[in-house]
């Protein structure tokens, strides 16, 4: 836990960026509430065509394809190599040596890897039927390789040529090691090989063994995407650079979905082509709130999402454990029973308020938890 706030500092003061803080938030947001509003007003007006497709983007794909909400854990580990650059360059100003550094990358990475496991029922001790393999496993086991590359590599040229090697050696695998299919990828093979306990679809887990050296070449991408930051803070956000940003990720989302002709994109495989088509979007939905937040300096915009976004961990975490939903049935049942077919909606918007509000009352009393 900190109290250091230094995570809603200007960019100019602070080698953070609000809009950073704000995408992220806005990410958590996602899967703290919206996405069961969308269902529920989706529900409640069955007839439209534009929310059924709304409601569609917030629902995974089967296996292959890509829709928005496939998007938003790639998007949040985009975010921590990207946020790990502003973090590395605070370090080294603060004359942090490789070895403190690479402490820190370890001991966050084995903190996550624990939580993750007591929350999929570790403490239950039936060791055999608890899922080992988690988000917060991958978040953490994923940072802690990308980061010692780029902590070691130094260079953005070196990071950039290990981050395509990675990338073209997962490809490689995944097509000579099996085939793209749940049972016969070479992901489900090395799941079934190395990891212990069940796995979240049976056969294979999404956040499985090659998952997890996957998402390190998304770390590696919003890691490359963070030093170009640092390295334009003197200058302070521009449109310029925003444009430049945006070039990029209209350049690696076209190629990704070229690739994708060939190679599958498939989310619960990490292939290589969904990869950078996630990192791809991720990039420009940044752009966004980095024209918004830090170019255009909308900073009352931002408040709601920066809250969010300065104790993601945290209020992921709460969510498993605290029951908003019920509460907010508790608190706005009556309310929403006034409210006929759209009912739904408001018990939606209602455990986002509780969820929010407990964000806002850690912000206001400086409490960050940081792992």
């Amino acid at each position: 836990m900190s109290t250091d706030p230094d995570s809603t500092k200007s960019p100019q003061n602070s080698p953070r960026l609000l809009s950073l803080d704000a995408f992220r938030g806005a990410d958590m947001l996602c899967i703290l509430g919206l996405d069961t509003f969308v269902y529920a007003l989706a529900a409640a007006l069955p007839q439209s065509e534009f929310l059924r497709e709304i409601r569609m983007q917030f629902g995974h794909k089967a296996w292959d394809g890509l829709v928005l909400y496939d998007c938003i854990f790639p998007a949040f580990v985009f975010i921590s190599g990207m946020a790990m650059a502003f973090s590395f360059e605070k370090k080294r100003e603060r004359g942090e040596g490789y070895l403190r550094m690479t402490g820190a990358l370890l001991r966050r990475a084995l903190i996550l890897v624990a939580l993750g496991a007591i929350l999929q029922g570790a403490l239950s001790f039936h060791f055999s039927e608890t899922r080992w393999a988690s988000v917060l496993g991958l978040i953490g086991v994923a940072n802690a390789f990308g980061g010692l590359l780029a902590l070691f590599l130094k260079t953005p040229k070196r990071i950039a040529l290990a981050m395509f090697g990675l990338a073209g050696t997962l490809a490689a695998a995944q097509f000579l090691g099996g085939d793209f299919t749940p049972g016969g990828s070479v992901n489900a093979k090395l799941d079934a090989l190395l990891l212990p306990g069940k796995f979240h679809y049976g056969i294979y887990d999404p956040e499985g063994v090659l998952c997890i050296v996957s998402a390190s070449v998304a770390v590696l991408a919003g890691y490359l995407v963070g030093l170009f930051l640092v390295g334009k803070k003197q200058e302070g956000a521009t449109w310029k650079t925003a444009g430049k940003l945006a070039a990029i990720g209209a350049g690696t989302l076209l190629l990704a979905h070229a690739a994708g002709t060939f190679y599958p994109i498939i989310k619960n495989m990490w292939t290589q082509s969904f990869v950078f088509a996630a990192v791809g979007w991720s990039l420009l939905a940044f752009v966004v709130f980095y024209a918004l937040f830090d170019v255009l300096k909308l900073e009352k915009l931002a408040f709601f999402f920066k809250i969010i976004g300065v104790n993601a961990i945290a209020i992921y975490v709460l969510k498993w454990i605290f029951p908003f939903k019920n509460l907010s049935a508790l608190l706005f049942g009556g309310a929403a029973e006034l409210c006929g077919i759209y009912s739904g909606c408001v018990l939606a918007v209602g455990t986002i308020a509780l969820e929010w509000a407990l964000v806002l009352w850690l912000y206001r009393r400086k409490i960050f938890f940081k792992i």
